[in-house]
């Protein structure tokens, strides 16, 4: 069975330590990529709840979640398991977390949590794994250090995708029966490529930049003459 976990009460100090802890790291993941639009996605702007397949954050219209089974996701204060509010996967089967992106990516990171010690052993996993349409593209995980909190990032990035998913798995990745808490997704865009006549241009102005400055060179070398 699936792994429940209890919406518990506000813990504002830790949450808002934690946030700003992995907002840095997000912020420094996000200037690696400072030609690209960025965005963070908290949670804290939405109402808490039960959410449809296919939940778009208030925070950022680039993301849509799913859950890979079809069923609702869940938004909500969940302890130690989230930074303040996060997103679940709840429900008894091996379900895992979705995510489409609206554009190409080039990176993502997100926080996890509730990688309860009875329902995980040692070398189980958090398994990220990217995808451009259907096919895959590239993979990461976090060995899980089983304390249940939202203390632990898996992050991507090197290959360009417009999907992703994140499951709780074994160490063979086949997924667990256990729900995924997710919170503080950070990602940025893949930096476009100039069409072949903008490249042209830019190319052309380098070259004349270039001629310009081999010019100024010698004007000088003759004037110093």
């Amino acid at each position: 069975m699936k792994r429940n976990f209890w919406i518990e009460g506000n813990h504002s100090r830790r949450a808002s330590n934690l946030r700003a802890w992995f907002a840095a790291g997000a912020v420094l993941l996000l200037f690696s990529h400072a030609d690209a639009s960025a965005g963070l996605i908290t949670f804290e702007f939405d109402t808490p709840g039960t959410k449809p397949n296919g939940f778009t954050s208030s925070e950022s219209p680039q993301v849509s979640f799913f859950d890979t089974l079809g069923a609702d996701l869940t938004v909500g204060n969940f302890g130690a398991r989230s930074i303040g509010q996060g997103l679940a996967v709840p429900g008894d089967d091996a379900s895992g977390l979705e995510l489409v992106f609206s554009t190409m990516m080039s990176s993502l990171s997100l926080t996890f949590g509730n990688d309860d010690p009875f329902f995980v052993d040692s070398n189980d996993l958090a398994l990220l794994t990217v995808f451009n349409g259907s096919t895959e593209v590239g993979q990461e995980s976090v060995v899980v250090n089983r304390n249940t909190a939202g203390d632990q990032v898996v992050l991507f990035s090197g290959a360009n995708f417009n999907r992703a998913t994140f499951f709780f798995t074994d160490e063979n990745e086949v997924p667990l029966n256990l729900a995924e808490v997710v919170d503080s997704i950070a990602f940025a865009e893949a930096a476009a490529v100039p069409e072949p006549g903008s490249l042209a241009l830019i190319l052309g102005a380098g070259a004349a930049g270039l001629c310009g400055a081999r010019r100024r060179r010698r004007a000088s070398y003759k004037s110093a003459a």
